[in-house]
């Protein structure tokens, strides 16, 4: 007999995120107990675009990562969609997690990577640590070199 917790996601596993417009992508993927339960062992995350897509829907697929055991839940760091239309609708990522780490218990959360030339590198530090208690220690620290140059051009990075 399985745990309350692991029956519930195995009556729950074939969750499924079919979202329409392509630029959303897929947030979670169907798979089977079997499979959830080995990547479970290995660290299996989502990753969950933040452009052309709804709080709604982001707060959806936080809710249901963590309810289903994923370890890791992340979003980009961009200042524009980095596909299609540059002024479609974009959330902005920190303020995604900082959200993610309300609705969250055991998921770990971070950006995919963090723009290291969009802040103050000062900030950045008191951005991921204030994350990090917002979150009881589930935030994840990464950053790149940004390469979008759209978002450059525009801001005078």
């Amino acid at each position: 007999m399985l745990p309350d917790y692991d029956r519930d996601i195995q009556n729950n596993i074939t969750a499924h995120y079919r979202v329409e417009d392509a630029y959303a992508g897929v947030l979670i993927t169907k798979i089977t107990w079997k499979e959830w339960n080995a990547n479970r062992a290995r660290g299996t995350g989502v990753l969950a675009w933040n452009q052309y897509v709804t709080w709604a829907e982001m707060r959806q697929a936080g809710i249901d990562a963590d309810r289903l055991g994923y370890h890791s839940l992340w979003t980009w760091d961009h200042l524009y969609p980095i596909i299609g239309d540059p002024m479609g609708p974009f959330l902005e990522g920190y303020s995604v997690l900082a959200a993610w780490s309300q609705l969250t218990t055991r998921t770990r959360i971070g950006l995919l990577v963090g723009a290291n030339t969009f802040r103050n590198p000062a900030l950045v530090a008191k951005v991921v640590t204030t994350l990090d208690h917002l979150s009881d220690g589930r935030a994840n620290l990464g950053l790149g070199a940004a390469w979008f140059e759209t978002e450059h051009t525009a801001f005078g990075i």
